[in-house]
């Protein structure tokens, strides 16, 4: 019975981010190279040069993902697998300056007409593509035309007087594809 009170609150408050197409609650915790599929290791390693690479399962509404977080050419980069190690995208990290101005600019815009004042929390530019596309990409650190391209910025927004973590996704145009508000994370243990 307490499990179905429970269940009944949390899609309650769901329901109270109607302006919101998703709510996002992730969880990651580290795995040992040895936990991550054959295939995911196959893709990292024919990068050849990467350095502190680190494995995370991560868990979230919508299903599980194995995902691996890694510097090459100086930029921080995660590249994230379906469990069983197919490519699902990859990420790096980005500073604000990096997008260019009239992508930021409509960026900016978009975000104006929701929310009061703005604190910029993480930038990645995010790419899809085939596996192959994908290696030739990070190998020479190009971009191509095959490649969609994607800006992901998660940002502490305030509206109506408070201040709520969210996360966008725009498209290489600066409009918004997608946007979630990050739930934070319950727990019992004090982080440090």
């Amino acid at each position: 019975m307490r499990h179905h009170i429970l269940l009944i609150l949390f899609l309650s408050y769901l329901g109270s981010c109607s302006i919101f197409a998703q709510v996002k609650v992730e969880r990651e915790s580290r795995i040992d190279r040895e936990e991550v599929p054959e295939k995911a290791l196959n893709f990292i390693e024919r990068l050849g040069d990467t350095s502190n690479e680190k494995w995370y399962s991560e868990e979230n509404l919508d299903g599980k993902a194995i995902e691996v977080k890694m510097k090459r050419f100086g930029s921080r980069y995660s590249v994230k697998f379906t469990p069983e190690g197919n490519l699902v995208d990859v990420e790096r990290d980005l500073k604000w300056r990096q997008i260019p101005e009239e992508v930021a600019e409509e960026i900016i815009e978009e975000l104006e007409e929701e929310f009061d004042k703005l604190k910029w929390e993480k930038i990645q530019i995010q790419f899809i593509a085939d596996p192959e596309e994908m290696l030739a990409y990070l190998k020479k650190n190009k971009e191509k035309d095959e490649i969609e391209t994607y800006y992901e910025i998660v940002f502490q927004g305030k509206k109506e007087g408070s201040y709520k973590l969210y996360e966008f996704l725009f498209d290489y145009e600066g409009e918004i594809v997608e946007r979630s508000r990050i739930l934070p994370r319950n727990t019992d243990n004090l982080e440090f």
